[in-house]
């Protein structure tokens, strides 16, 4: 506590996790977990989310996406996860383009 840094914080995350819910009426999660084997495969961030059903018939459908950590383009976890919020909001807008819509 008490550090003063120039990227996205864990309370940036929350509002993240937060809006997209909201938007895409969405509940997103977010796992962290070990990468790799050993203690040098860094750590796996996934993001999932489970998109309401559009037709009766219809499954739910999952988005998710993965990105490991380290990286070279983010400086910290909290970062990262942010970063992959960004990625994941436009997954949720693909898969929403990928189900069938009923007739109008």
């Amino acid at each position: 506590m008490g550090k003063f840094t120039n990227g996205p914080d864990w309370t940036d995350v929350e509002i993240y996790l937060r809006a997209l819910d909201v938007l895409h009426g969405v509940r997103t999660t977010v796992t962290i977990s070990a990468d790799g084997i050993g203690g040098t495969g860094g750590l796996r961030v996934v993001i999932s989310s489970t998109l309401p059903r559009i037709e009766e018939t219809g499954a739910e459908l999952v988005v998710e996406t993965g990105r490991s950590w380290p990286c070279k383009s983010c400086g910290g976890l909290s970062e990262h996860v942010y970063n992959g919020l960004y990625i994941h909001d436009y997954a949720i807008g693909e898969g929403y383009q990928q189900q069938k819509w009923p007739p109008a």
